[in-house]
C-alpha cells in the first residue's frame, strides 16, 4: 500500500503546483488578470492552437526604473514545445520584450524577465501556445511589486548606482528620453571569464532617424573605468533597431554597461538582453572551513571575498556540482596583485571527495593588477567538488573573485 499512497501524494503535489482553471476568463487582453503585491501569482493550463492560444495578465508598474521580476514555469518543458510557447510583455508604447529561458530541465522550464522601466503604467503579460492540441501547465509569478513604491528621488540608474544584473540571462525593459548632451542608464554584471561567450543586445523603438550611433551602449571595466567595447548596429527596420556586442575573454571581472541616447527629443523604448554572465555573486565571509562551504551554481556562479593575513595559512571553501555529460567546468580565480609576496602563496586546490584532483596557481596578468589562475575539469557523471582558495602569505591579504563556468 505504500507505493500507491506515495503516487497519490505525488499527483496531488503536481495538481497543487499547476491547478487547472477549467473556465479561464483571461483569454483576451481586456480580461487580463491583475497581479499585485498581494496577488503575485497564478497557475493555469493552456491548450495550444495553430493560430495561437493565449492567457493575459497585467501589472501596474510605477516606473522610475524600479525592478519587477516576472517568472513563468512550465510543464512539460521547452524540449517538448520548442519556440512555440513563451511569454511576451507589452507596455504603454508597445512590445517591451520576450522572456528568455532562465533554466531548462527537460521536463520543466523557467522563463524570466526583469522589467526595470522608467515609464509608469499598465504592462500586459501574454502567455502564448502555438502547438496545436498540446496542453502545457504553467505558473506565473511576479516579485518586486511590494518594493516598487513610487519614490520622488528614484532614478533609472547612475554610474555609481547601476542596476545590478544578477541572472545568467536577463531581459530588462526601460525607457530613455534622448538629450543632445546624452541621457544614460547604467547596468552592472559579473563576467566569469574562461572564454565564456557574453552576448549583449539592445533593441529599441522607434529607431533613430539616422544610422549615426546616437543610441547604443558602451561597456567598461568597473574596476578601472577602461572602455572595453561599444555596441554596433546589426539590424534596422521601420519598427526598431538592434545594437549588439559579443565579449569573450580569459579574465573575468565586474563590468559597467552604459546605455545612451543622444537623439534629442526621441523617447526610446528599449529592451536590453544580456546572456553569459556569472549571475548572482556570493559574499565569502565565514566559509573558512569545509563544513561552511558556499555552494556555487549556474545561477550563482561567482563569489568575492578576502582571506588573511594571519600567523598561518587561511582558506575559503566552496562546493560545485559538475553536471556530468562530458561537459567542461572551469574554475577561475582572480586575486588582487600585492607586492612583496610569492605567487605560489595564492591559489586554489580542487578536491574530489578527499582526493586532490588539481591545483590552480596564479600568475600576474598583462596589466599587472591581478594574479589569475584557472583549472578545467571534464566528468562523465555528476560529481561534487570542493574548492579550497588558499592564502599562505602571512603579510598580505588575498582579496579575490572566484568564478565557475559550465555548471548548466
Amino acid at each position: 500500500m505504500k507505493r500507491p499512497l506515495c503516487l497519490l501524494v505525488a499527483l496531488l503535489l503536481i495538481v497543487t503546483a499547476f491547478p487547472v482553471a477549467v473556465f479561464a476568463g483571461n483569454e483576451t487582453p481586456d480580461m487580463a488578470i491583475l497581479l499585485t503585491a498581494e496577488n503575485t501569482g497564478h497557475a493555469d493550463r493552456l491548450v495550444g492552437n495553430g493560430g495561437g492560444a493565449f492567457r493575459f495578465y497585467r501589472i501596474d508598474h510605477p516606473g522610475q526604473g524600479l525592478p519587477v521580476k516576472i517568472e513563468l514555469t512550465t510543464s512539460p518543458g521547452r524540449d517538448s514545445y520548442g519556440l512555440a510557447f513563451g511569454l511576451k510583455v507589452y507596455g504603454p508604447t508597445g512590445l517591451v520584450g520576450e522572456a528568455p529561458v532562465e533554466r531548462n530541465e527537460g521536463t520543466w522550464t523557467r522563463f524570466s524577465m526583469t522589467l526595470a522601466t522608467a515609464l509608469a503604467g499598465a504592462y500586459l503579460i501574454q502567455v502564448y501556445n502555438y502547438v496545436d492540441g498540446m496542453a502545457v501547465d504553467f505558473s506565473i509569478q511576479v516579485s518586486g511589486l511590494a518594493e516598487a513604491a513610487p519614490k520622488p528621488d528614484a532614478v533609472v540608474s547612475t554610474a555609481d548606482r547601476p542596476f545590478a544584473i544578477t541572472q545568467p540571462t536577463a531581459n530588462i525593459g526601460g525607457l530613455l528620453l534622448g538629450k543632445s548632451d546624452g541621457n544614460f542608464a547604467y547596468f552592472s554584471f559579473e563576467y566569469p571569464g574562461a572564454n565564456t561567450m557574453l552576448d549583449i543586445e539592445l533593441r529599441y523603438s522607434p529607431p533613430s532617424p539616422f544610422q549615426n550611433g546616437a543610441i547604443g551602449f558602451n561597456l567598461y571595466r568597473r574596476d578601472d573605468g577602461v572602455l572595453v567595447g561599444q555596441g554596433f548596429e546589426t539590424q534596422r527596420d521601420s519598427a526598431q533597431a538592434t545594437v549588439s556586442y559579443p565579449l569573450k575573454n580569459v579574465e573575468g571581472g565586474t563590468y559597467l554597461l552604459q546605455v545612451f541616447n543622444y537623439e534629442a527629443g526621441l523617447q526610446a523604448n528599449f529592451v536590453l538582453a544580456v546572456s553569459g554572465t556569472a549571475g548572482e555573486v556570493l559574499l565569502a565571509t565565514d566559509n573558512t572551513v569545509p563544513e561552511k562551504a558556499l555552494v556555487l551554481t549556474a545561477s550563482a556562479g561567482a563569489a568575492r571575498g578576502s582571506i588573511g593575513p594571519a600567523a598561518g595559512p587561511t582558506f575559503s571553501y566552496f562546493l560545485v556540482r559538475h553536471p556530468g555529460g562530458d561537459k567542461t567546468v572551469t574554475v577561475l580565480l582572480m586575486v588582487d596583485a600585492v607586492t612583496g609576496v610569492f605567487e605560489e602563496e595564492f591559489g586554489f586546490n580542487l578536491y574530489k571527495t578527499a582526493e586532490l584532483a588539481g591545483q590552480g596557481l596564479v600568475s600576474l596578468n598583462s596589466r599587472g593588477d591581478k594574479r589569475v589562475g584557472s583549472l578545467s575539469i571534464v566528468e562523465g557523471a555528476e560529481t561534487t567538488y570542493l574548492i579550497q582558495v588558499f592564502n599562505y602569505a602571512t603579510s598580505a591579504p588575498a582579496r579575490f573573485r572566484l568564478y565557475v563556468t559550465g555548471l548548466e
